[in-house]
């Protein structure tokens, strides 16, 4: 683990800052001054790019990175799908059992307020905490981050997982607390599981699945 923090310092730590500058506001502002406010801030270019950036924080863009990850490492792909599992698994524990009466932004606002909305985005209702998107958006992008050497990749995967989650507020499918907590979850479920599989001593996870398939292996 200690090297595992070592060769990934700037990621942890940029990370943190940005999880601490992301709750600075929801802990000075009510939820409902703060995401009126951000929902204030649009515009018809952000509209549409964050109407399909959010698609890569579904469940067919975590299981479409795990066959890429079959043919580039196996190990990689097995940690994604358990850190996006069992994350995935804990955020409909929270949102239907601890946290059932959370209310969405098109929900909460309807009698007080009205909500700029993007046209076409099919929206939610309920179970607004926490954000499975944006667990399975630093799921996805974490992992990247983490298996990849160049420095300024690992920051332009980390960068990609928060403009994926945040487009769940831009699109006023939850809250700003919804997708912290949500990010949390994804990160510590990469975290765990790349541990976990780095400490299996399991050779064969260690190639690509066409590796299986060369002539000489037939």
């Amino acid at each position: 683990m200690y090297n595992f923090v070592k060769k990934n310092v700037l990621l942890l730590v940029t990370y943190l800052v940005l999880l601490l500058a992301g709750f600075v506001p929801v802990l000075i502002y009510t939820k409902t001054d703060l995401h009126l406010f951000l929902n204030h801030l649009h515009s018809s270019f952000f509209d549409i790019f964050f109407r399909y950036s959010t698609i890569l924080g579904s469940g067919i863009a975590a299981v479409s990175v795990c066959i890429i990850l079959l043919f580039v490492r196996i190990r990689y792909s097995l940690i994604l799908f358990s850190a996006y599992a069992s994350s995935g698994i804990i955020v409909q524990l929270l949102k239907h059992i601890v946290f059932p009466g959370i209310d969405r932004p098109v929900e909460f606002f309807k009698t007080t307020a009205e909500l700029y909305l993007v046209q076409g985005v099919e929206f939610h209702n309920h179970f607004s905490f926490p954000s499975g998107h944006a667990a399975t958006a630093l799921a996805i992008f974490s992992l990247l981050a983490i298996i990849t050497k160049r420095k300024w990749l690992k920051l332009f995967f980390l960068l990609f997982a928060v403009i994926v989650s945040y487009s769940r507020v831009y699109l006023s499918q939850h809250f700003l607390e919804d997708i912290l907590f949500g990010s949390v979850l994804g990160i510590l479920a990469v975290i765990i599981f790349y541990w976990y599989f780095h400490r299996l001593k399991i050779a064969w996870a260690d190639h690509p699945v066409q590796y299986y398939f060369r002539p000489e292996k037939q």
